[in-house]
């Protein structure tokens, strides 16, 4: 049987992820914006009826190629083996050199899967809806090297929250909570709790300290400082823009 998985394993990667578009749902686009952007990624089919009994995306990369692969799939629910190739491996579980053993213990059934939350976010400004997209790691709004402090509402639920005058802010996923949230004094989140958590960067109030909320709110952040050249970030996406609503 693993004879089986490396041969798939070995067949181009844009043969195997059009093969693989109509059972995972994916538009003909994405399967071409993939196979460009994923030199190093396979789409490996197991048989039916085999432990994991469905597509299995296998990543070879670090943690951007992770992070991209999420955000690609979005609502799609497909295991992800991840395989470091890169510079970074935190959300790889395994290094290259154990990639044949690590596919011998997953049709062997020896696997647990991990669910990791995801951001849907929407990108207004005034009344026009500019962007929509999920994340897997962070949304983050900053501002440019050369502006100041900008003033930023945050609002829970349709409640207000606070009114953070910072550097920016982020909103982090359990997953994301390691990376720019931690670095901006933020809290490690275990990655099977259902959280988020909003941090501001280098706030002008001290008491304006990093807020844990449940992963089912609906976070709306407005920019309300003008005249400063302020980015809205989705993992590695750029936009910019005057009103940011999470949904």
């Amino acid at each position: 049987m693993l004879d089986f998985f490396v041969d798939n394993l070995l067949i181009a990667v844009e043969a195997k992820i059009v093969a693989a578009r109509d059972k995972v749902g994916l538009r003909h686009e994405e399967t071409l914006s993939c196979a460009r952007t994923f030199a190093l990624a396979a789409l490996a089919l197991l048989p039916t009826g085999e432990d994991v009994g469905q597509v299995v995306l296998v990543v070879l990369g670090g943690d951007g190629t992770m992070i991209a692969t999420g955000r690609m799939l979005g609502d799609i629910q497909v295991p992800v083996i991840g395989v470091n190739y890169g510079g970074l491996g935190y959300l790889a579980e395994f290094p290259i050199e154990e990639l044949f053993p690590a596919l011998e213990g997953i049709l062997a059934g020896k696997y647990k899967v991990q669910q990791r939350l995801m951001l849907g976010v929407e990108l207004w400004r005034g009344e026009e809806l500019v962007t929509r997209n999920r994340v897997l790691n962070d949304v983050v709004v900053n501002k440019s090297a050369l502006a100041r402090i900008v003033e930023i509402e945050a609002y829970l639920n349709e409640q207000f929250v606070n009114l953070f005058r910072a550097d920016g802010l982020i909103v982090a996923t359990p997953t994301g909570s390691t990376a720019y949230n931690l670095s901006a004094g933020g809290p490690i989140i275990f990655p099977s709790m259902n959280a988020m958590v909003i941090t501001p960067i280098c706030p002008f109030t001290l008491s304006n300290r990093p807020i844990v909320v449940p992963d089912d709110s609906v976070i709306e952040v407005r920019l309300i400082t003008e005249k400063e050249e302020v980015a809205l970030t989705l993992d590695p996406a750029i936009a910019i823009g005057q009103s940011v609503r999470r949904s």
